[in-house]
């Protein structure tokens, strides 16, 4: 029987004191995990961290630092083979945000990122040693963001979707991979914000 587990999405983010002179620290993270119980089925776990700090500088915009880290792996078996695959990510960039106020209870952000990331996959067996792949690059992020304020400083970020582009190229292979995608009303995130 085919069993999937949603076991975590949470989305959090803190944000301390939007408005100008201020600083902003927030990010989100997830846990994701599938385990199926037939014969030659690909059991799949994967975790996510995404922090950011940034600087208001004044009352629209944001400046700021943003990293990921992603990790996953697939754990799967042949008639002759047990097998692992994990894959490891990470980016390091800058983002600006703009935002505006549309009345007492929304306003609206727009996050740009740009960056640099690099990724390292590793394939093991029973019968054979592990094969180790690396790739480096570049990537940039577009997303919009609706904002609810609830009270007391708590509030909640709602995310649609956006635009990103990634470039990667394997340096044991020595190819270039690049994406271009575009999830707008395909995304949903939910995030919790407190300004202090």
């Amino acid at each position: 029987m085919k069993k999937t587990l949603l076991f975590l999405l949470m989305t959090f983010a803190i944000v301390a004191n939007a408005q100008k002179g201020t600083y902003l620290v927030s990010g989100s993270a997830s846990y994701y995990s599938d385990k199926k119980s037939e014969d030659n089925a690909i059991d799949n776990q994967n975790f996510g961290f995404n922090p950011k700090l940034g600087y208001q500088f004044n009352d629209n915009w944001t400046v700021g630092l943003e990293s990921s880290i992603n990790q996953s792996k697939w754990y799967g078996q042949s008639t002759a083979n047990n097998y692992l695959s994990k894959r490891d990510n990470f980016s390091l960039g800058s983002f600006l945000r703009y935002s505006t106020s549309l009345n007492d209870s929304f306003s609206l952000f727009t996050d740009l990122g740009i960056g640099f990331q690099n990724r390292k996959e590793v394939f093991s067996t029973d019968n054979f040693s592990e094969i180790t792949s690396k790739s480096n690059g570049v990537y940039a992020t577009l997303q919009p963001l609706i904002h609810l304020k609830i009270k007391n400083g708590f509030g909640m970020n709602f995310g649609l979707g956006g635009m990103s582009y990634s470039s990667m190229k394997n340096q044991d292979l020595n190819n270039t991979n690049s994406v271009f995608y575009i999830n707008f009303g395909q995304a949903y995130t939910v995030g919790i914000q407190k300004n202090f």
